[in-house]
């Protein structure tokens, strides 16, 4: 017989499931809250944590791939660790326009409130979880970009409620910010990707060479 979780715990999980609603339909009111809130910056760590663990590993991007390969067991912890430095470099990186923009810009507002507009990554987790449901989930390529494509433009949204609800800008100045930030992450998701792909590839290379000599 299994035992109960804990009464925090369940109370905890139970009260993420509001928060992922209401970031993932861009509710200002939620935006605002977390802005409000001196611990947002906790369960939006937990998004940004959830949200690299559905596309890096339950997907298996690159990343992903790799580290497995590489790190075992260990790889939801590596995904994880990257995920919370990338979070905190993009919004370090989009905070840094903001400085002219807006008067008074508060990081951990802005920080707790962009880990939380991370929440459309969950979705790259959908095809797994249907597939494991007994759904057939035959996505061919041109299907799955479409899906990227899509969640780009919902994080892009996102973002930019994001910014606006940590800041009270307009939406017209919150737009660019939001549009840099989802680059920096695309740009440093794919930094990241084609670094540990040349590793993999001179490790393989390695492999190969001392398999030859022996």
């Amino acid at each position: 017989m299994s035992r109960p979780l804990p009464t925090s715990a369940g109370a905890g999980l139970a009260a993420f499931g509001p928060k992922i609603a209401g970031a993932l339909l861009l509710r200002r009111t939620f935006y605002a809250a977390t802005a409000a809130d001196r611990e947002g910056w906790r369960p939006a760590a937990a998004m940004v944590a959830l949200a690299a663990v559905a596309r890096d590993a339950v997907h298996f991007s690159d990343l992903g791939l790799f580290l497995t390969l590489a790190l075992g067991n260990w790889i939801f912890v590596a995904i994880i660790t990257v995920a919370l430095l990338r979070w905190l470099v993009v919004s370090a990186l989009a905070g840094l326009p903001l400085l002219f923009l807006v008067r008074g810009v508060d990081f951990r507002a802005l920080a707790s409130c962009l880990g939380m507009a991370h929440a459309p990554s969950l979705l790259f987790a959908l095809p797994a979880l249907l597939y494991a449901l007994g759904v057939d989930t035959a996505i061919t390529p041109d299907v799955f970009y479409a899906l990227a494509a899509l969640l780009s433009l919902w994080m892009v949204a996102a973002f930019t409620v994001a910014v606006r609800a940590a800041t009270g800008t307009t939406v017209w100045r919150a737009l660019p910010v939001a549009l840099a930030a989802h680059f920096s992450l695309l740009l440093f998701n794919a930094a990241l990707d084609a670094l540990l792909y040349a590793v993999y590839l001179s490790g393989g290379a390695a492999a190969g060479a001392a398999a030859t000599a022996s």
